[in-house]
């Protein structure tokens, strides 16, 4: 789509290879733009990402499960061994 200019263009910041081999295609295409994984880190990003840490870590002191579990398959581990936690 980009090569066949089908789409305009991209940016791009996350690929399945990090970081891109210097050999990638997209490096030829001037219509793509491409960032060294780093386009989210902004004051506000950052920010955001503290606080939402800081609410996953109270949910959790709560005795509850965090919001943005990412292993859901140890919460049965957690609850027998901190019984009174959750």
């Amino acid at each position: 789509a980009l090569q066949k200019r089908r789409i305009g263009g991209a940016a791009l910041d996350v690929f399945a290879t990090q970081p891109l081999p210097s050999n990638h295609p997209y490096f030829g295409f001037d219509n793509v733009i491409i960032t060294p994984h780093m386009a989210g880190i902004t004051e506000e990003s950052m920010m955001r990402m503290g606080v939402g840490a800081a609410g996953e870590a109270l949910l959790v002191l709560a005795g509850k499960l965090p919001v943005n579990l990412r292993n859901p398959e140890v919460v049965d581990h957690y609850q027998r061994r901190f019984p009174a936690s959750v």
